[in-house]
């Protein structure tokens, strides 16, 4: 462990403390009035640490489900993972877990879980605090209600969390500091797995340099379940001045805590020149078609029509797959499915693909989320990049208002506390996503009994919509009450359509029909871009990352495969009739492998993974339903084994790659919460 060489609590350090702060707040009041420039992160001082506590500042960790990129983060300690086949008798498993030598002694938190069928069903068994933990653990975990699957197969995993020392210390390293600059972090305790008492615990923030050691802030932190708590500090005092920042914790009784630092960052008002703030917006499952939507005289979504007015349309966006996790991490890396391989919950992004957060906040940009958990895990690489990423993982939404409430007032906070920064915000709903339980008052007239499933299923669906439109609306009416909307793009889309028995499936996931795939796309900008322009040509959700780097000017990564849409927005050119785009779909089953689909503005053509040639061919002008197969026209054919080619050697690549050991671990393991979640999403049993 790497320690603090600089002074921690002491005897003085109220009563300096108090002087000190006194002090900045008389500089504080001969101060001018700020300027109308946001401000922008300078230095993301959980990078720049020096000092500090070995394995503290590497992770990112959540404070009731809001994750950030933390200074205390406990580290979790993978001491078990094993696979056994026990007979049906068997009412417990024995396990004997050797502890590593450098947590022998220590103060731990332990947990145990059992995972059987499917890898679905982690869930917790036993949780236990030893204060000196011993060189072997003998436990005996209980089986009861596990399911294994038909080998009888078990895999026993025990984790192991190191209680955060008494005292705790970080130093940055030495940094200039610019004009008009404050320090800003959130501040917390995250709430241990075991009910305990949390005792007092205090912290500390100094600025220290030649001839400075000032306390910026100190106090009590608040125990859980608080939320984070914001602090900023002004440090223009100390523009031009070489120093570094000490941050400190200090558990005053005895007992078990795990004080936190929030994304510490060095902020400074700077022009905002081109860039403009971002809110990138999914509403989960919508489809294209319905965002000027007339139903029996009703308009379903009258305030998502008058974005699309307020801006520009693209009539035909379509998602790279039919499924939330694929569509999403597309929309994030700009590159298909075929590439990232994120399909599900338990998959993992690979590090060398940077996501659309990771850019903004590479240049400055505060970013924020506020999603529904679920498909859009936070370990899967969607967190990536954010200072906050807040999970609303509750599934008692199907029995209520709805979460997109929930999410669209967290957003709304989240707004309210950043409107004098330049920020990236991303909100995510399941409202319009199965199973279509809209609250009373937006439910559209029952169909007749006669009436089919799928129509009956449509009908509630587009309640949901309804109320998801009634709910965004105030998103915008606070944009313009903070005189936001001119300094603001807003991308409004989806991550896959939706089937209501078109080819005779309702809901989504399984095939790369346009029922399946097809998406709202809206960008909007007032003064910016222009009002009321429809694009009428295809394009794809890997666009659209790139086409909003494109209006910030901001360079676009590397690995991002996309196309800026902008020309097509500014009117300098039109879209291709001849390019393809591409989506894919799951397996579900099949010996053949996954679902490829290749579709420009004349034909679809699809496949599968392991056949060679086209297994459906559609002519989308003269067929735009996709019901007449052209499978075995010999001109089609070779058009479509030419179209399918590119997606076809893009899989051979990653195939290669994953081969040669550069992807990270393919999957991880799911929490309980989030399989409740999933389960009631219906993408699990």
């Amino acid at each position: 462990m790497r320690v603090s060489t600089m002074t921690t609590f002491d005897s003085g350090f109220r009563r300096a403390s108090i002087l000190a702060l006194a002090a900045i707040a008389v500089t504080l009041g001969a101060c001018e009035a700020p300027s109308n420039d946001p401000y922008r992160s300078t230095a993301e001082l959980r990078q720049q640490i020096a000092i500090g506590p070995e394995g503290s500042f590497g992770w990112d960790c959540a404070i009731n489900d809001e994750i950030r990129p933390a200074l205390g983060c406990p580290q979790i300690h993978q001491l078990l993972h094993d696979v056994r086949a026990f007979p049906d008798e068997v009412d417990a498993v024995a396990a004997r877990v050797a502890i590593p030598r450098e947590l022998i002694g220590k103060p731990m938190i332990f947990e145990t879980k059992l995972v059987g069928r499917r890898g679905h069903s982690w869930e917790p068994r036993q949780e236990f605090y030893l204060a000196k933990t011993p060189p072997v653990l003998e436990l005996e975990i209980p089986m009861e209600g596990m399911i294994t699957d038909k080998a009888r197969e078990l895999r026993i995993l025990v984790n192991g969390i190191a209680v955060a020392e008494a005292k705790q210390s970080w130093v940055t390293q030495e940094m200039t500091l610019p004009e008009n600059a404050n320090l800003t972090t959130g501040i917390g305790q995250q709430k241990p797995i075991l009910e305990i008492e949390h005792p007092q615990t205090n912290f500390r923030i100094r600025v220290v340099g030649d001839q400075i050691d000032q306390t910026l802030g100190e106090g009590t932190i608040a125990p859980p379940p608080a939320d984070w708590e914001q602090k900023t500090w002004d440090i223009s005092e100390f523009s031009g001045e070489k120093v570094r920042f000490v941050f400190e914790s200090e558990r005053v009784e005895d007992g078990v805590s795990f004080p936190l630092f929030g994304s510490p960052q060095v902020q400074v008002r700077k022009p905002r020149g081109k860039q403009r703030n971002v809110i990138l917006i999914s509403l989960d499952t919508l489809r294209g078609d319905h965002v000027e939507k007339v139903q029996d005289g009703i308009a379903l979504m009258p305030s998502l029509a008058k974005v699309a007015e307020g801006g520009v349309l693209f009539e035909k966006a379509f998602s790279a797959y039919p499924s939330t996790s694929a569509g999403h991490m597309s929309l994030f890396t700009s590159v298909y499915p075929v590439v990232h391989r994120v399909t599900f919950a338990n998959q993992l992004a690979p590090r060398w693909l940077t996501t659309v957060t990771e850019v903004f906040a590479q240049n400055g940009y505060t970013t924020g989320a506020v999603t529904e958990n679920a498909m859009l895990a936070a370990h899967s690489g969607f967190a990536r990049g954010f200072q906050s990423y807040k999970e609303n993982k509750g599934i008692g939404r199907w029995e209520s208002a709805g979460e997109a409430e929930a999410t669209f007032n967290d957003g709304i906070t989240w707004l309210k506390n950043h409107s004098d920064e330049i920020f990236f915000l991303f909100l995510h709903t399941y409202e319009v996503h199965s199973p279509y339980k809209p609250p009373a008052d937006v439910a559209l007239p029952p169909l007749p009994a006669t009436a089919s499933v799928a129509e009956k299923k449509l009908r509630n669906y587009q309640g949901e919509t309804r109320h998801t439109d009634r709910t965004m609306q105030k998103l915008f009416e606070t944009l313009e009450e903070l005189d936001l909307s001119k300094e603001t793009i807003v991308i409004i889309t989806s991550d896959h359509g939706e089937a209501f028995g078109e080819h005779g499936h309702v809901g989504h996931s399984w095939k790369v029909y346009d029922e399946f795939l097809h998406v709202p796309l809206i960008f909007w900008a007032p003064g910016f871009l222009p009002a009321g322009k429809r694009v009428p040509g295809q394009v794809s959700l890997v666009d659209v990352a790139p086409t909003i780097f494109d209006l910030v000017d901001l360079a676009q990564p590397a690995s991002m495969a996309g196309n800026s849409l902008a020309p097509q927005i500014r009117g300098e050119i039109g879209a291709s009739a001849e390019s393809y785009i591409y989506a894919e779909a799951p397996k579900g089953g099949k010996p053949t492998g996954r679902v490829f689909g290749a579709r420009n503005e004349k034909y679809k053509f699809i496949s599968r993974e392991f056949a060679t040639e086209p297994l459906e061919i559609y002519d989308l002008e003269a067929d735009p339903g996709e019901q007449e197969n052209l499978v075995g026209d010999p001109e089609l054919m070779e058009l479509g084994r030419q179209a399918l080619a590119p997606y076809r050697t893009w899989n051979e690549e990653t195939l290669s790659r994953d081969a040669a050991g550069n992807l990270p671990p393919a999957t991880t393991t799911l929490d309980s919460d989030m399989q409740r979640k999933l389960k009631v999403l219906g993408y699990v049993d």
